[in-house]
């Protein structure tokens, strides 16, 4: 049996060679694709005492984005960026959950997860990130299904 390290290893050993985080971005998909996994989005946002939302929002560096084409156009009219919760979750905890189960409410009663299901995304992944300089993020993932087992979603947050 494969161990989660080892998987993970095994889907970023090319990234080294890749030049950009789109770049990444695209690969980690692909090699995510045989899992049921239909978009990525990876970002960074300044976190700072006394921040409003529209500032964190503001301070956001896009490094990968891939979904379909009726998100990127539905996501804004909605206003789904004034309150997605996968986007704040860094700012609350460190570790990955899937949307179905994030372990905090707002999450489960946000309209986009409900948005997302019409465009057949069922579910998600997203880990958060903590970086140098007071910045946060996210990579996540969006799934068609999502019925792995504890090992495999251990190498995908890994990874």
């Amino acid at each position: 049996m494969i161990s989660p390290v080892a998987r993970a290893l095994d889907i970023v050993a090319d990234f080294d060679q890749l030049s950009s985080s789109r770049e990444v971005g695209r690969s980690l998909l692909e090699a995510l694709r045989p899992f049921g996994a239909r978009t990525i989005y990876a970002a960074s946002f300044p976190l700072q005492p006394g921040m409003t939302a529209a500032e964190y929002i503001a301070g956001r560096r896009l490094l990968a984005q891939i979904t379909p084409p009726a998100w990127l156009s539905g996501y804004q009219p909605r206003n789904l960026h004034l309150n997605n919760p996968v986007i704040f979750a860094p700012a609350r905890r460190a570790t990955p959950f899937r949307w179905s189960n994030p372990g905090f409410k707002d999450l489960e009663n946000w309209a986009g997860l409900d948005f997302a299901r019409d465009l057949g995304i069922e579910d998600g992944i997203t880990v958060p990130c903590h970086g140098p300089d007071g910045r946060i993020g996210i990579v996540s993932f969006g799934f068609e299904r999502l019925d792995l087992s504890e090992r495999e979603l251990l190498a995908i947050t890994m990874a």
